[in-house]
């Protein structure tokens, strides 16, 4: 991992945008489904994605002091193109959507991408660490961009996970129109694929949850390997990569394992 940047030292805020999908490029920038590669469930919505890409883009002009890193791996066994890459390529061929709406000088500096993440606990995890590493420090504040009926499972589930505290964390949430998915659909899956299985397993590294992370890895990217470089550069990882949650898979990583993030808090 590359050593912090000078220029990011006075980033305080992390602004995250999770990705779901892989735009391949094409010339309707984006605006045309059949340039996107979904699973049938999100038929409908890329205009969805679109939307979370902007609101990061808004956020970050709203505040000059924010990272924006849009996380997502490559999940797709058809391109090694990453979601996240693919989310930044689109912004890009879309001038970053006109620079977010000027007047303001270029953003461009403060987005990267984290392209690691396989679900949405490691699309917390993975940016936070990446910000830790390109700044030198963690962040004051975390904005967390995705959709609306993945809140309760970020905020209550994710955040305490990590041990980062929601008085310290926004979510914004934006679902698809209701004449794309219904609300009830969107709640009842989250409930039962999304809610349920995280909240007996904090970490994702059993059963169920287990598989769906090792199925959204096609280019079997090295978990542990991925963690281990993050360890050499923000110290305090090691003890999160060993906790499985406890014998129940519920309990909280214990306040006497240091995180790099709450480290420098108890200085």
């Amino acid at each position: 991992m590359a050593a912090a940047d000078p220029s990011k030292d006075r980033l305080d805020h992390l602004i995250i945008v999770c990705c779901h999908a892989i735009w391949r490029g094409g010339d309707s920038k984006g605006h045309d489904e059949s340039e996107w590669l979904i699973a049938p469930f999100q038929k409908g919505e890329t205009p969805t994605f679109i939307q979370h890409i902007k609101k990061g883009l808004e956020l970050l002009k709203h505040n000059r002091k924010s990272l924006l890193i849009f996380s997502g791996a490559a999940t797709n066994p058809t391109t090694r193109l990453s979601e996240a890459q693919s989310y930044l390529n689109l912004a890009q061929a879309n001038d970053l959507f006109e620079q977010s709406s000027k007047p303001h000088p270029d953003i461009s500096k403060q987005i990267t991408i984290d392209d690691k993440a396989l679900d949405s606990f490691q699309n917390l995890l993975f940016p936070l660490l990446h910000f830790h590493i390109a700044t030198g420090h963690p962040p004051t504040h975390i904005t967390i961009v995705s959709h609306a009926f993945k809140r309760r499972r970020f905020v209550e589930l994710h955040a305490r996970a990590l041990r980062w505290p929601v008085d310290r964390l926004t979510y914004i949430g934006i679902d698809p129109p209701p004449d794309v998915t219904s609300p009830e659909t969107l709640h009842s899956g989250e409930l039962e694929r999304g809610w349920r299985p995280w909240s007996v397993d904090l970490y994702g590294v059993r059963g169920e949850l287990r598989s769906k992370r090792d199925g959204r890895n096609p280019w079997c990217i090295d978990q542990q390997l991925v963690l281990e470089r993050y360890e050499a550069a923000a110290p305090g990882v090691a003890g999160l990569m060993a906790w499985k949650g406890g014998l129940s898979g519920d309990e909280v990583l214990p306040m006497s394992v240091d995180l790099p993030w709450t480290v420098r808090e108890s200085i």
